[in-house]
């Protein structure tokens, strides 16, 4: 500055070290006539009698580190002259990108803008510069967007790299002691300092096929796709939001922490390493109406079709704690499940089915501990001891308050008896599950994939806490947690949330929690086809929606699934459409060849940039619940029901403006439809 003006610049810095460089670079260059330094506070400006003498005020990289920027504003503008010139330089840290991406650094940044928010900083002043300026009583003349960046392989790269490095190893302290760290999963990539950030294969192993992306893109894909008509729509996005590029390359990262193999740690390609060469997932199709003859009749034909595990629904007030001869039952008995009002009602409901030999989910939730006791007395009487009953309850009472209502109970009450339901099958009945921690029907009320994971996680992290806080050993019971997800339409988003909730959920049990036992680290999951895809408008369409979800759902690696009846948009299924919907699943596992080869689509490399961003919103989400105090708080406030409205208002909204075709419904309908 002082060259190009040819006059003299004084310079105000906290910092001595800082002076002393500046001073030193300042002789080297020959300028050390032009330069003053004075050590001293941007905050409180030029002294007095220096206001309105000087000629142009600039400030480089300062506003983002301290508190109040329009501080330093104001104080910059009473030190020129009228007439004179402020100019305001700074950053935007969430514009940061790197090609490639070296491993673990937006969690890593993440971390560091949290850290600048923590001690009252601004990582995104730059985007305010013009703003400020208005309030300090400027009148802003122009502005300039410059953009800092390097291709792999320069030297200028492996510089951005070095310096993002040091900022964020600079700010340790606070992202390790707010708990930062802990709760974005980074503290294991902040120890290993600048070897998680730039690892010399970063920046150059795949730098040809980059390279060579680069200029397809540019010389090829651009160009074609600015032909008028040449693209269907302006954007390619997930239901998450995520943007999809056109096309996906190699890229480099740490196998180990990123995948493993199937069976070991971080999961993120299965929990078992055969996987389906072992036995197929569980066909575990549910069904409950009317009464328990009615539904065991239809539990019978389901397993006499080739069915492996049963699947309980029950009415709302055997959901909600009511007789059915309850006046609040009136009008809802038997409707959306089958009635359970007395252990000769469970008796009923499994006449002739040997509980010994079958593994039974039952979707039950405020009332879960007393569903549980019915069934354990059913199975002893008919000679299966407890120890020996397997199968789920749901008792996922979190959910409840945020997508689906059936709750009795106060939080605090219901985490209470949650707890006491681990306690109890940790004891007497080790090989029942003794909750489903479900996201399915978050889904269902409109989030997207990446809400799914992080609230459904969320929900996990809440029972888990209140489980050790109680006392119980973290090893004694989360190898029987199992989870409950969603299957919807977009194949390969669906395909990345089950493997992303996988490695999140491992990494969350061993490094929040310290679990030892590596079944503890298994995120075990039943899935279910998604209901709110199914249309009352030419129902067999939905053939096609369960067959896509269900083979999804088998390529992400599930341990059980269910697959929805074609009509269920307009009834309960009948018995030709539920004998349908089981067949899906008997050709995908006999006939598609998928059940063959652990995890298939592994590597893929527009799934596995997919699970990365996907896992890294769900991180977001987590990190702002944290910040809350955890999900019961969250829920108390209301922010993941808002955050679900949110995005089923979008969705659609997508849907009746046609952004998001839905077949028979939007476009293709029939008339009369």
């Amino acid at each position: 500055m002082a060259r190009a003006a040819g006059a003299p610049v004084v310079g105000i810095e906290r910092s001595p070290q800082q002076i002393a460089e500046a001073r030193r670079q300042a002789k080297d260059a020959g300028e050390e006539s032009l330069l003053l330094l004075r050590q001293g506070d941007v905050q409180e400006g030029v002294a007095r009698s220096e206001e309105g003498t000087y000629d142009l005020a600039h400030a480089r990289f300062v506003l983002e580190h301290v508190p109040d920027p329009l501080v330093v504003v104001r104080s910059m503008m009473r030190a020129v002259r009228p007439g004179g010139r402020v100019v305001l330089q700074d950053d935007d840290h969430d514009i940061l990108r790197l090609w490639p991406e070296p491993l673990g650094v937006r969690a890593l940044w993440a971390a560091y803008m949290r850290a600048f928010d923590r001690v009252g900083n601004d990582p995104y002043v730059g985007r305010r510069l013009v703003e400020l300026l208005h309030a300090a009583g400027a009148r802003p003349t122009r502005s300039n967007f410059l953009f800092f960046g390097a291709c792999a392989g320069e030297k200028a790269f492996a510089q951005l790299v070095d310096n993002m490095a040091s900022l964020v190893l600079g700010a340790r302290e606070a992202i390790v002691g707010d708990g930062l760290g802990r709760r974005l999963l980074v503290c294991r990539l902040l120890g290993r300092g600048h070897k998680a950030l730039k690892e010399p294969s970063m920046a150059t192993s795949n730098g040809k096929i980059v390279a060579a992306l680069q200029a397809f893109l540019h010389n090829v894909y651009e160009k074609a796709a600015k032909k008028p008509g040449a693209l269907r729509q302006g954007s390619f996005k997930t239901t998450s939001g995520v943007d999809l590029e056109p096309l996906y390359v190699p890229r480099d990262f740490d196998y180990d922490e990123k995948l493993g193999f199937p069976g070991q740690y971080p999961f993120t390609r299965g929990i078992q390493p055969t996987m389906y060469r072992g036995r197929f997932w569980t066909m575990r199709q549910y069904a409950g109406f009317g009464t328990a003859e009615e539904t065991n009749a239809r539990f019978q034909y389901l397993l006499k079709s080739g069915q492996t595990g049963l699947s309980t629904a029950f009415d709302l007030p055997t959901q909600m704690g009511h007789d059915s001869d309850s006046p609040r039952a009136r009008g809802e008995v038997g409707r959306v499940g089958v009635a359970i009002d007395s252990v000769e009602d469970m008796e009923r409901l499994f006449a002739g089915i040997e509980l010994g030999k079958v593994s039974t989910s039952m979707t039950i939730n405020a009332t879960a501990a007393t569903l549980l006791a019915l069934y354990q007395a059913v199975g002893e009487a008919h000679g299966t001891p407890a120890r020996e009953l397997s199968g789920t309850v749901q008792n996922d009472v979190l959910k409840e308050y945020i997508a689906r209502g059936t709750y009795i109970y106060p939080p605090g009450a219901s985490m209470r008896i949650i707890t006491d339901v681990f306690a109890y099958c940790a004891e007497a009945m080790p090989k029942w599950n003794p909750i489903s921690i479900s996201g399915y029907h978050i889904r269902e009320a409109g989030s997207t994939a990446a809400q799914e994971i992080a609230f459904t996680l969320a929900d996990g992290i809440a029972y888990v806490d209140a489980a050790v806080r109680r006392g119980l050993d973290v090893d004694a019971f989360a190898g029987r947690l199992s989870f409950f997800f969603n299957v919807h339409n977009n194949f390969l988003e669906e395909v990345a949330k089950f493997r992303a909730a996988r490695r999140l959920w491992a990494r969350t049990m061993r490094e929040r929690f310290h679990a030892k036992d590596p079944r503890s680290c298994t995120l075990r999951f039943h899935a279910q086809t998604a209901g709110s895809t199914l249309t009352a408008q030419q129902p067999d369409n939905n053939v096609v929606r369960v067959a896509l979800q269900a083979f999804a759902a088998v390529m992400g690696g599930c341990q059980s699934l269910h697959t929805n009846g074609r009509d269920e948009a307009l009834a309960l299924p009948t018995e030709t459409s539920a004998r349908l919907a089981l067949r899906t699943q008997q050709i995908v596992a006999n006939e598609s060849g998928a059940a063959d080869i652990v995890d298939p689509l592994g590597g893929s490399y527009a799934l596995e940039s997919l699970t990365d961003a996907l896992e890294e919103r769900a991180i977001s989400y987590l990190t702002r619940i944290d910040e809350m105090g955890g999900m019961v708080e969250a829920i108390a406030r209301g922010y993941p029901q808002r955050e679900i409205d949110e995005a089923a208002y979008q969705y659609q909204r997508e849907i009746e403006e046609k952004k998001r075709v839905i077949v028979g419904v939007n476009q293709f309908a029939s008339e009369g439809e």
